[in-house]
Parts: structure tokens; sequence; C-alpha cells
């Protein structure tokens, strides 16, 4: 029962942390598009 447990926290702790990863990588892209894409807005604004 307790390496079951065990187990089973360790999984939960593995995928908070990949969801936090993968949560701060959308964040990134998102930002990255953002301003990719005001940069060209601008560019064809010229």
């Amino acid at each position: 029962m307790n390496s079951f447990s065990g187990l089973t926290s360790a999984n939960a702790i593995q995928a908070i942390k990949r969801f936090e990863v993968f949560e701060k990588a959308q964040l990134l892209t998102s930002a990255s598009l953002n301003s990719s894409s005001s940069v060209s807005s601008d560019f064809v604004e010229e």
C-alpha cells in the first residue's frame, strides 16, 4: 500500500512538473507569436 501511494504521488509530481513546463512553453509561444505578428503588421503598415 505504501509503495503504491508512493508511486502515485511520484507520478502526480511528474505530471504537475510536465504541466508547468507545458504551460510555460505555451506562454512563450503565444508571446513570440504576438511579437512576430505585431512586427509583421508594422512592416505591412509601412
